[in-house]
C-alpha cells in the first residue's frame, strides 16, 4: 500500500511538471518570425539608407546596430519615414536579449483589449504624448469607444486624418522574472502632413490574473 502510495505522489508530481509549460520567444506576427528563422540573411539584407547625426549611414541591421552604439537617428521627415524598415532589426535585437523563459502563455485573443487598457502612452514617444493625463494616458482612456478598433494582437484608430496602431510582434522575457514581455510595433502617422514615426516597444509583465 505504501509503495502504491509513493507511485501515485510520483505520477502526480511529473503531471504539473509536465504542465508548467515553459517558452523562450512566443510570435504573433509572421513575418517577424520568418525573419528571427532567417537571421543572419536578415541580418544583412539591404535596406534603405538611413542617416544618423554623426554623418554615417546605415543600409542593413549590421550597420545600423554599430552606429547605434555611436550616434543617434537624424530626427528630418525623409529619414525618419524609412525607420519601419529597421524596426524588425530593433526586434531580431530583444530577441536575442531575451534572459530566460517565461511560465504563462499569453492569451493571443485578449492582446489587443490587454495593449489597449495597459500600455502607459507617458512612457513612450508618440504624438499622443502631450495628450495624455494622469487620468487619460492609455488608448482605452484616450480614444472614444467609436473610433478605436481592437483585434486580437492590434488596438488601433484612425481620427481627422491621424492613424496610429500598437500591434504585438512576440512575447519573450527580458526582465528575469516568469511573466512574458510583448514586443510591439508602433505606427503613429498623420496622414495630411510630414509627421511619420515607426518605432518597437515592449509592455513589461503582462499578466491576465486581473
Amino acid at each position: 500500500m505504501k509503495f502504491y502510495s509513493v507511485l501515485l505522489l510520483s505520477y502526480g508530481l511529473s503531471a504539473c511538471v509536465a504542465n508548467r509549460v515553459t517558452h523562450d520567444v512566443i510570435f504573433f506576427d509572421n513575418a517577424a518570425k520568418n525573419a528571427f528563422e532567417i537571421k543572419t540573411m536578415t541580418l544583412k539584407q539591404e535596406r534603405s539608407s538611413i542617416a544618423f547625426e554623426n554623418g554615417e549611414t546605415a543600409d542593413n541591421c549590421e550597420t545600423y546596430y554599430q552606429l547605434q552604439k555611436e550616434s543617434h537617428l537624424e530626427e528630418t521627415v525623409n529619414n525618419m519615414s524609412k525607420g519601419s524598415e529597421y524596426n524588425i532589426c530593433e526586434v531580431l535585437k530583444l530577441i536575442e536579449a531575451s534572459k530566460g523563459t517565461f511560465s504563462e502563455l499569453p492569451d493571443k485573443d485578449s492582446l489587443g483589449h490587454y495593449i489597449a487598457h495597459n500600455l502607459d502612452l507617458r512612457e513612450m514617444r508618440s504624438s499622443l504624448y502631450q495628450r495624455t493625463t494622469d487620468e487619460a494616458f492609455t488608448l482605452a482612456t484616450m480614444i472614444p469607444t467609436s473610433k478605436l478598433q481592437i483585434g486580437d494582437t492590434v488596438a488601433q484608430f484612425v481620427e481627422n486624418n491621424h492613424a496610429f496602431s500598437i500591434e504585438a510582434l512576440a512575447a519573450v522575457q527580458l526582465n528575469n522574472n516568469d511573466k512574458p514581455d510583448l514586443i510591439l510595433r508602433v505606427v503613429d502617422e498623420h496622414l495630411d502632413g510630414n509627421y511619420r514615426s515607426y518605432s518597437v516597444e515592449v509592455l513589461y509583465d503582462v499578466s491576465f490574473d486581473n
